[in-house]
């Protein structure tokens, strides 16, 4: 793994500790330094991209904000960040704090092995990129699924479509869109249950059900005299007629 490319930031109130940090970091790691929490805070507010930070190693017992303190304000902002606390105090309060404020990576006690805190600082951030792994894979299958199933409504939505066209073209006539005689016998029955249902709570009602059957004179001719091309614009044009003669109720 190359480590190179990972930046560590370490926070300690003591320059010596910082520089026995830095000595032992700099050469696997870019290294950014902060002498207290507030200072270190600071830096990361004005970075243009503080997720560059990959990793902090902050001491505990610090001047305006310990340890803890820092690394949980760290943790809302930057919640991905690996966080590890370095303490030369053995306060078992201090570690559950730091355990369920900060919400640690690793708690190391002063003095460190410095084998042992390069072996962390090494597994932190592989754990650190096994989660980046983690989210962009996460995301990457949100992305498909939510592509999928947009798709996949897309493809609904035109079968809706496709059924509702050949349900249309299934009950009109394609030349004139008017209602063929598949919808006639679909539509009648209903409305002749309806009229009945109606005179059998009131006897004395005068809904009714009326039809017409009309014929146009001489088509033949037409056809004969003129071609089938222009029979088909007669029947266009006298459904139109029919269209406009009738009330919105009627078929």
């Amino acid at each position: 793994m190359e480590y190179s490319k990972y930046t560590v930031m370490l926070v300690d109130d003591e320059v010596e500790n910082l520089n026995v940090l830095r000595h032992l970091l700099e050469s696997k790691f870019q290294i950014i330094t902060g002498v207290n929490g507030k200072e270190a805070i600071e830096l990361i507010d004005n970075m243009k991209n503080p997720k560059k930070i990959q990793l902090i190693i902050s001491d505990q017992r610090m001047p305006e904000l310990t340890g803890v303190e820092f690394l949980e304000i760290i943790a809302n902002k930057m919640p991905e960040t690996i966080r590890i606390i370095l303490t030369g105090y053995s306060d078992t309060q201090v570690i559950i704090d730091s355990i369920n404020k900060a919400q640690l990576y690793k708690f190391m006690t002063k003095p460190f092995e410095p084998t042992e805190l390069l072996l962390t600082v090494q597994r932190g951030i592989e754990a650190y990129q096994m989660r980046q792994e983690l989210l962009e894979y996460t995301a990457k299958l949100e992305e498909i699924v939510a592509k999928r199933t947009k798709e996949l409504q897309q493809k609904n939505e035109e079968l809706s479509a496709a059924i509702a066209n050949l349900e249309l073209l299934s009950l009109t006539d394609q030349l004139t869109g008017i209602h063929n005689r598949h919808f006639f016998c679909e539509a009648i029955p209903g409305e002749i249950a309806k009229i009945n249902r109606e005179h059998a709570t009131n006897k004395a009602s005068q809904i009714s059900l009326g039809f017409l059957m009309l014929d146009i004179d001489h088509f033949k001719q037409v056809n004969d005299n003129y071609g089938h091309d222009a029979g088909d614009k007669v029947l266009a044009q006298f459904a139109k007629i029919l269209k406009s003669s009738c009330r919105e109720s009627d078929w």
